[in-house]
Formats: C-alpha cells, structure tokens, sequence
C-alpha cells in the first residue's frame, strides 16, 4: 500500500470510477492511474524513509508516521508499449488493496501518536500505543513506522525510568519497568536499573537513618546545652552537674563550641570564685576551686597566675603557723618559767618562814636560858645575902665578896647578843636567789644599714617613675628587681610593657610581671595600698591576668582609700573613660585633685584635659 506523502493521506485519483465504465474511458484511467502509481510510489518511499530517519524519542502528530509502500510495479516508459486490459485492471486491484490498508492503518497511527504524547505507551489496557502499535503490524508485519513506534516506547520507558531514578522517585521508576516488563521481560537493562534502584534505595535507607540519628544525636546536644545553660543561671551554681552536661556534649560532638564556650564560662565563674576565697584567705576552699577550674579548662591563663598566689599564700600561712607555733611555744615555756619561778618563790618563802620559825625558837631558847639564869643569880644572891646574915663574925665581908664574885661568874651571857642577829641569815638567802638584771641588747646587724639603702633606692626610683624620669627610676629599680623585691619587678615589667626608658618588649614584661603577681595578690589582700595598686593595673591592661576592668577598678579604689596618689590617678581615669565603672565626670574629677594635691604629674596633666585649672 503506498504511504502519503503528506500529513493527511493521500487519495488515489478516480477512486470513485468502477470497472463497468466504456473502455475507452477505462483505458484513459488506466494509463493516468500507471502514471500517478510510479510517481507516488517514488514520492511515499522518500517519505518513509525520511520518516523512519527521523524517528525521536517524542512523536508529534506533524512527524506522525505512515504505512510503507509497497513496492511498486515498473512504470513502462516507452510509449510504444502497449497496456492490455488485464495488468491494468490488476493494478487497480492492488492499488485498490492497498488503499483499503491505508484506510485501518492510518487511524492507529495518529491514535498511536496521541496515546504516545499523552504518556499511554503500555497502559491502560485498550488505550495506549503499544497495542496500537500492535495492531498496525498485525495489518502490516513490516510496517517500519510501527517497528521504530514499539523501539521508541521501549527507549522512552527506559528513559523515564532513568530520569525517576535521577530524581531519587524510585517507586515511579519501578512503575515505569513494570511497564517494560509486560513488553520486553528480562531485559538486561532493566535488570541493571533494578539493581541500581535497590543500591539506590538501600543508600537513600542509609542516609536517612543517618539523618535520623544525627537528628537524635543533635536533640541529645541541643537538651544538655540547654540543661546546662538553665543550671548556670541557678543559685548556688551546681558546678559537677554542669561539667558533666558539657562533658556528656563533647562526648557526643567533639570540639562543639557551645560546650568548650560554657566551660569556659564555668572556669571563669569558678576562678572568681577563688579570687575571693584568696582575698578572705580561704586557702583550702580556693586550692579545691583551682582544681575543679583545671578539670574544666585546662589551659586557662588565669590558672597559673592564681595558683602562685595561692602558693605564696600558703607559704606565708605556713610561715605564720610556724611562728604562732612558736609564740605558743615561747608561751608555753614562759609560763612554765614563770610557775618554776613562782615555786622557787614558794620553796624560798617556805625556807624563810622556817628559818624564821628557828630563829624565834632559838630566842624563845634564850629567853628561857635567861630567865633560868636569872632565877639562877636570884637564888645565889639570896643564898649569899642568907649567909651574910647568918655570918656575924669579923670574916663575913670577905666571904660575902667572894660570894659576889662567884656569882659574877655565873651571869649568862646576855640574850642577842652572841651569834647572827635574827633573820639577818634569811635576808641575804632571798637576795642571793633573785636573779641578776641585765643590761645588754642584742648587736646592731649590718643587714639594717643595707635594708635602709635599699628602701631609700625603692622609694627614690618609684618618686622619679612618678614624676617622669623613667631612665632614673630604672637604673635603681632593675638592680632591686633582679633581688626580688615585688614592687620594683611589677614596675620594671610597665617599663617593657610600654617602652619607658627602654625598648618595648612583652615578653621581659610578662617575665617580671609573673614574679611581682604572687607577692602582690599576697600584700593586696593584706591592705598595702601600692600593692593594691599595681594589682590593678595588671586587671586594667590584662598582664599576667585575664584583663578585667571591673576588678582593677576594685583594686584601684581599695589604694585610693588608702591615699594612695598613682591609684588615686588611675582611678580618675577610669571613671572618666567609663571602664570597670559608670562614666562620672565628677568622680573622675574628684579623684584626680585628690592625686594631683599630692603632686602626681599625671593627674594634673588629666585635670588640663578634663578642663579643669588647678
């Protein structure tokens, strides 16, 4: 059957006209219809061919294919030849046939077009193209139109299964295989795309529980921070449950920022913390601080500065310790000596008392010996006046006189008079036993006349760093600082801090300022008001310590109360800038005057910029 050549099919000349017609009329046809069949039959084979050449993976209806030609018989081209009746009516039979075949192809074409456009190429069953397709080559098995259709809607299922598969819609892939499927089983790319649907599918799996768990591991992170960042905002702070939020979050992400962050903060909070139990001289409770502060971070600078402060306060407490120790036992020893003394005492007044005891029993002795004597002498003197009267003969004074005389010779000894007098022997015991004073001092030590010099060279180079000279206050400050003396360190560290008299160096600063800082926390909180100081200049400028305004504002205020000028200057200072404090012009003028009428250069150089005249 000859294709059209056209997009409507083309009509065979005199279709209408039947074999019964005259034959001249009929031979007429004839050679007309010989005519026109060679020359669409030249005309449909470059149209099928062109068609099948551009054959895409969307049909249209312009492009819409048509049935093959057959071959035509040869057009005999020399006009002698002759026409007999019976191969022209044979022609027209077969041209006949042919249209007839035309007339059930071409609307499954143009049906096969539009089902194809409209995506019906297996389905539904009834309406689609595959079964047009069909159809058309059970009319015509080599109908190429509806060869290359059926090829076409192979292609074009693969097609739209791949780009499912690339647009991850893998249950409409798999409906467009199952299409495949009922047409072409088997087919190793479908079982390639079926393998990749499955690889596909089980990553897509792979993934999503991957989300899932990384969602779950997120909401984990999410409620810890969240529990942590509640707890620190509670009194008193719970610092172990807190550490162990952020320690759980690092554990399930490493490296999160917001729990490092918090730890810090916690760090922080536990360090101020140990601040102050250093200035109360709670030395226990802020070496316990120190170290719940190392577990939570390590590395924090403020670590190091606090723990040398507690280690000189720990010297210093051990020291005193060790001296009250010795005073208790200076005591104790004292008041033992004191009761030896007072039992010696006892001991001599109890040997006085004896003594005392003795010597009136030997006088109330005497006193009876006398009185024996006495009566003794009275007896002789009248046994003798009895004898004178008795004796009346010439001889009688002889005898009395020699009566007297034996009675003289009688006479005790008269009483005290013989021997030490009494008491006198306990006297001097007492005198004896009392201990010799003494007038001797301990020698004069050449180290004072060496801690004088160095004071005078201390308080000389700190009055020329005041007043500007600051070549003069470190030629006699850095000889102090290299012996250790605290002030003339942190003030040789200013000097490198900010290149006074010397090139700027940081790290000759740090050096001395970490030498100074132990000392200085030390005397600050024992109230020395340079110390307090410069205690708050390293706050101010962050040396050797986490620079904090609002603690060297503290500190500056504690020297200032104190009268002390450079403090006094600083202070101003920061309250004229608002640093650590409220902004107060009033304030800062006040604590300038203050420095500035205890002649600080500074402070009256700051009253000329705040406009004030003095």
């Amino acid at each position: 059957m000859p294709p059209s050549p056209s997009d409507s099919p083309r009509k065979p000349f005199y279709r209408g006209i039947s074999p019964g017609h005259p034959l001249v009329w009929l031979a007429i046809t004839l050679v007309l219809l010989g005519a026109g069949y060679a020359w669409l039959s030249a005309y449909i084979g470059d149209a099928a061919n062109s068609r099948d050449a551009t054959a895409v993976r969307k049909l249209t209806p312009e492009n819409s294919p048509r049935p093959p030609a057959a071959e035509a018989p040869p057009v005999e081209k020399e006009a002698e030849m002759s026409i007999t009746r019976s191969s022209d009516e044979e022609r027209v039979e077969t041209y006949l046939e042919y249209e007839a075949i035309e007339q059930q192809i071409l609307p499954l074409l143009d049906a096969a077009d539009v089902q194809f456009e409209a995506g019906q190429f297996v389905q539904p069953p009834g309406n689609n193209a595959w079964e047009s397709y069909q159809a058309i080559l059970e009319i015509d098995p080599s109908e190429s139109v509806a060869l290359a259709g059926l090829t076409k809607i192979k292609s074009q299922l693969i097609a739209n299964a791949e780009d499912a598969i690339d647009a991850a819609e893998f249950a409409e892939a798999e409906n467009w295989l199952v299409q495949l499927d009922q047409i072409q089983p088997g087919d190793p790319a479908q079982v390639e795309l079926r393998e990749e649907i499955s690889a596909l599918i089980a990553a897509e799996a792979e993934r999503r529980l991957r989300e899932q768990e990384a969602e779950e591991l997120q909401r984990k992170i999410d409620t810890a921070i969240s529990q942590a960042e509640q707890a620190e905002s509670e009194t008193p702070v719970n610092y172990n449950e807190i550490k162990d939020l952020y320690d759980r979050v690092l554990e399930l992400e490493p490296g999160n920022d917001a729990a490092l962050a918090g730890l810090e903060r916690l760090a922080d909070l536990k360090l101020d913390e140990v601040e102050n139990w250093l200035h109360d001289g709670e030395l226990e409770l802020a070496a316990t601080g120190l170290e719940a502060a190392r577990r939570m971070q390590p590395g924090n600078r403020r670590i190091s500065a606090l723990q040398l402060a507690l280690n000189a306060s720990q010297r210093q407490q051990t020291e005193e310790e060790a001296r009250r120790l010795a005073e208790e036992e200076a005591l104790r020893q004292q008041q033992e000596a004191e009761l030896e003394r007072e039992r010696q005492v006892e001991e001599q007044a109890e040997r006085e008392a004896e003594a005392q005891r003795l010597a009136e029993q030997q006088a109330a002795d005497e006193a009876e010996q006398g009185r024996l004597a006495e009566e003794a002498e009275q007896r002789a003197r009248e046994e003798a006046e009895e004898q004178a009267r008795q004796a009346e003969t010439p001889s009688a004074p002889a005898a009395a006189g020699a009566v007297i005389a034996q009675g003289s010779t009688r006479t005790p000894p008269a009483s005290g008079t013989s021997g030490t007098p009494v008491g006198q022997g306990v006297a001097a015991s007492a005198r004896e036993s009392a201990p010799e004073p003494t007038t001797s001092g301990p020698p004069v030590s050449s180290a004072v006349a060496s801690n004088t010099a160095r004071d005078t060279a201390l308080r000389e180079g700190i009055r020329a760093y005041y007043a500007g000279d600051y070549n003069r206050s470190f030629e006699l400050l850095y000889p102090l600082a290299e012996d250790g003396v605290p002030r003339a360190e942190f003030r040789i560290g200013i000097m490198y801090q900010f290149g006074r008299s010397v090139a700027r160096n940081p790290d000759l600063a740090e050096k001395w300022f970490t030498a100074a800082l132990p000392e200085l926390l030390r005397l600050s909180q024992q109230g020395v008001a340079w110390a307090q100081a410069d205690l708050g200049t390293a706050y101010e400028f962050g040396i050797a310590l986490q620079q904090d305004y609002e603690r060297a504002a503290y500190w500056y205020r504690q020297a200032a109360d104190r009268g002390y000028a450079g403090a006094q200057t600083n202070l101003g200072v920061l309250y004229a800038q608002g640093d650590g404090v409220p902004y107060d012009r009033s304030q800062a003028i006040f604590w300038l005057r203050k420095a500035a009428e205890q002649g600080d250069r500074v402070a009256r150089e700051n009253l000329r910029v705040l406009g004030i005249q003095e």
